[in-house]
């Protein structure tokens, strides 16, 4: 669940990002993948989450759009 919603809460934001300077969300992708402890009490190692921008987009607006996504 936590890998889950950190990945909706990112796309949330990136979306919102395109959105608000009229680009197109469509093709946008946020991945998560995660590991958990091999010792007690279980939990979550590390988190890695993996956006992808729309197609088409330039190098300037893709580059904003992840420094949106890493904050």
């Amino acid at each position: 669940m936590f890998a889950a919603s950190l990945a909706t809460c990112v796309a949330f934001y990136a979306g919102r990002h395109l959105q608000r300077h009229d680009l197109d969300r469509a093709g946008l992708r946020v991945r998560t993948e995660f590991a958990m402890t091999t010792d007690r009490p279980a939990r979550v190692a590390s988190v890695q989450v993996t956006v992808t921008p729309p197609p088409g987009l330039s190098e300037q607006r893709r580059a904003a759009l992840l420094a949106v996504a890493s904050h």
